[in-house]
């Protein structure tokens, strides 16, 4: 696996949680919209992964019309 080094990231804690940034240059690489959930991992060399999850469209529920223009 290939990997490129972007930038560093900032963290801090919350009530429960440490947060860590996503810089801006790497949420315009993956697109602001597919970036709302994640896949955390762990590797071999106890590194954590995000692996962005991809939005699927919203489905029409059946019977639902589209707005007349």
């Amino acid at each position: 696996m290939a990997e490129e080094v972007i930038t560093t990231a900032k963290a801090y804690l919350t009530d429960s949680s440490k947060v860590v940034v996503i810089p801006r240059k790497l949420r315009k690489k993956l697109g602001e919209s597919k970036t709302d959930l994640f896949i955390v991992k762990l590797d071999d060399k106890d590194r954590i992964i995000y692996e962005p999850i991809e939005k699927q469209p919203k489905q029409r529920e059946q019977g639902e019309t589209q707005p007349e223009k």
